[in-house]
């Protein structure tokens, strides 16, 4: 092999990293996106919402290997509009905030459905417990004044006690059913990127007089 074949690779190979880093990134609009569950008690479904999350987004529908998704959620966060029940939900018998402060998601692999209609598997971590999870969700973007915006949306089909979510008398799937479905809706912008500073110039001696 020549040498200047040689000191030709790593520059090949540096560009071939910076082009599977194609897909681009996203700022979650917070006051536009929710992440909602909905849970079975008694026998009737109750819907519930988390306030704070956050999700770091890079994606393109031409791009899945580059593509990614992590999402942080504060469990103690969690709404479902009855006082009672929310106290018992951050609990030590569900999600015990006070010992696993954050639910944790990542994916790992992306298939396309079709144009618009996505699949994404990832880790979730809840209460330290890891387990694989699959996620089906639209992607679109379109023109919003003189920007542009991205709407990401889907669901996923959760077990609980799978990730020990349930402890006590809750492991009784007859008052609190197992199966648990999140569904999430973000609306997501391009970063914003500061103008660049510009150097002040040193002004000349006939500038300054």
């Amino acid at each position: 092999m020549n040498r200047p074949l040689v000191v030709l690779l790593p520059v090949l190979g540096l560009a071939v990293a910076l082009g599977a880093q194609a897909a681009p990134s996203y700022r979650m609009d917070s006051a536009k996106s929710s992440l909602r569950f909905v849970a079975e008690q008694t026998g009737g479904k109750f819907e519930g919402s988390f306030k704070h999350f956050d999700a770091l987004i890079a994606f393109s529908p031409t791009d899945l290997a580059s593509s990614r998704f992590d999402v942080t959620v504060d469990p103690a966060s969690a709404e479902t509009q009855d006082a009672d029940r929310n106290q018992t939900i951050v609990g030590p018998d569900f999600f015990d905030v006070a010992h696993f402060r954050t639910a944790h998601f990542v994916t790992t692999t992306f298939r396309a459905i079709d144009a618009t209609h996505f699949e994404a598997t990832g880790k979730l971590t809840l209460r330290d417990v890891t387990r694989d999870v699959k996620i089906a969700f639209t992607f679109s973007s379109r023109k919003e004044g003189a920007g542009e915006a991205a709407y990401l949306a889907g669901t996923a089909d959760l077990k609980r006690l799978e990730f020990g979510v349930g402890r006590g008398d809750y492991k009784d799937t007859d008052t609190v059913g197992d199966p648990v479905q999140v569904k999430f809706n973000l609306r997501l912008t391009p970063p914003t990127h500061l103008p660049d500073k510009k150097i002040p110039t040193t002004p000349s001696p006939a500038q300054s007089q």
